[in-house]
């Protein structure tokens, strides 16, 4: 599996190297920002999201997969995606005037200016990502990889730089839709070039058909979205800015994690798409996926949870003490959320998106439930209980369905010996809580790493085979 493993480096260069500059922006912003700036930093973020994905609404995601399978279709593909796009481009701008018009008493005029500039810059990524779900099909991630390197680099110097100056919100905010404009042109200018050219084709008749074809998926992406978005805004509407930002400082801390699943799931799926029909093979690149993915996952949960007091502090300042409460509770599911990105992408690509759709349907019922009734009274504690409740109750009904109708797991043996490494780390963190943060990770990850390859869990001439494959 040469190219998979190349599609993996490439993605976690790119992933990495975002990750790097997001925590940069994120330290800035906390202390340069303060409780209620970046509260509304967070309340625009969330709307833009909104504004993305009705401008997309699964289309990436759908042609990305149909890509993969004929690649012959792939200029006829993007074409009727480009019109698309222009199509449900009023549909955003009617969103956003509708949130405006709602929530004019509830946010002043600053921050209204702050969610329209996000939302912008949201419509920007939404056609950039078109790009990437073309080269994503044709397994090019290094084409993806050179455009958000590139606007992370230039969106993250810009926005510090605005911190910085103290030049305000409103730049702040222009700054992402520059970076997102630069990024737009260069990902299409390298579509052109390295792929195949491309023109919008509005037709209704076509255009209509993508969309119903890829409805499953935008109804997916919209629910995955709206409960992973829903606490932020309940917390805007009940609570204060101040506890809409120490809620965020924390789960945007650990939302950095989600980039290692999301690397596995980008690189992952077009195999997954092209073996979907050979459950055999299917399962074997499967269990090589989830093996590394539970590599990564199981060690999570303690290390944040015995960490997170450190944790908040080194990237925030002490006005986000209170944050390292909600870390506390969202790294149980931070991990869980490792295997249940994973399942949507295995199962987006085999075909079953209707069924994670309903098991999306019924977490989001239980998360809005849950917030409502939860928020009130504890705040953004109650918004990380629900959050847990949800990521755990989505995973008991993905991992049955899989295992029962997708996939089988060719081994096993990996899951104790990932556990036992585990639990010595967790082991050796409780003992050293005085020691600095970064010579404590360091030796947590050395030790952890080391009872892997002792117990030939992780093998070096596995890595180094597969390695060899990125030349």
């Amino acid at each position: 599996m040469p190219s998979l493993f190349r599609n993996t480096f490439y993605i976690s260069l790119s992933q990495g190297w975002q990750m790097i500059m997001a925590l940069v922006l994120f330290k800035a912003a906390t202390t340069g920002l303060g409780e209620n700036r970046f509260g509304m930093y967070t309340i625009a973020t969330t709307v833009m999201y909104f504004v993305l994905l009705f401008d997309d609404f699964g289309v990436n995601t759908f042609i990305t997969r149909d890509i993969a399978r004929d690649k012959s279709q792939s200029r006829l593909l993007t074409d009727r995606a480009l019109g698309l796009k222009l199509l449900l481009f009023p549909i955003s701008l009617i969103f956003i005037t509708v949130f405006s018009l709602l929530t004019r008493s509830r946010y002043d005029a600053e921050t209204r200016h702050v969610i329209w500039i996000f939302c912008l810059y949201g419509l920007t990524v939404s056609f950039t990502q078109l790009a990437f779900g073309v080269f994503r099909a044709h397994e090019r991630m290094e084409y993806e990889a050179l455009v958000a390197v590139t606007e992370k680099t230039l969106s993250t110097g810009l926005c510090v730089l605005a911190i910085t100056a103290a030049l305000g919100m409103v730049p702040f905010s222009l700054f992402f839709v520059l970076a997102g404009a630069v990024a737009l042109v260069l990902a299409f200018g390298i579509l052109r070039r390295r792929i195949h050219s491309f023109a919008p084709l509005i037709d209704l008749r076509q255009n209509t058909a993508l969309f119903k074809a890829a409805f499953v998926y935008g109804c997916a992406l919209f629910i995955t979205s709206l409960y992973d978005k829903v606490a932020t805004l309940i917390l805007s509407w009940m609570q204060s800015l101040s506890a809409v930002g120490i809620y965020n400082a924390a789960q945007k801390l650990l939302s950095f994690t989600n980039l290692l699943p999301t690397i596995f799931a980008t690189s992952f799926f077009p195999r997954f798409a092209a073996t979907a029909h050979d459950r055999q093979e299917l399962s074997r690149v499967f269990t090589v996926g989830f093996k590394h993915l539970l590599m990564l996952a199981i060690p999570l949960v303690p290390g944040v949870y015995l960490l997170s007091d450190r944790l908040i502090l080194l990237f925030a300042d002490a006005g986000f003490a209170d944050s390292a409460r909600v870390i506390r509770i969202l790294a149980f599911p931070a991990g869980i959320l490792f295997v249940n990105i994973f399942w949507a992408s295995l199962c987006g690509a085999t075909g079953h998106q209707r069924t994670i759709l309903g098991f999306q349907l019924i977490g989001l019922t239980c998360n809005v439930l849950l917030n409502l009734a939860l928020i009130p009274r504890y705040s953004y504690l109650g918004a990380a209980w629900t959050t847990l409740i949800t990521e755990g109750l989505v995973f008991c009904m993905a991992s049955v369905f899989a295992f029962i109708k997708v996939v089988r797991i060719t081994e096993w043996f990996f899951i104790p010996k990932i556990l036992f490494a585990a639990a010595v780390m967790a082991t050796f963190l409780i003992r050293v809580p005085d020691w600095p943060l970064v010579p404590t990770v360091i030796s947590a990850v050395a030790l952890y790493g080391g009872i892997l390859l002792v117990t030939r869990t992780l093998r070096l001439d596995q890595l180094k085979s597969q390695l060899a494959g990125l030349r």
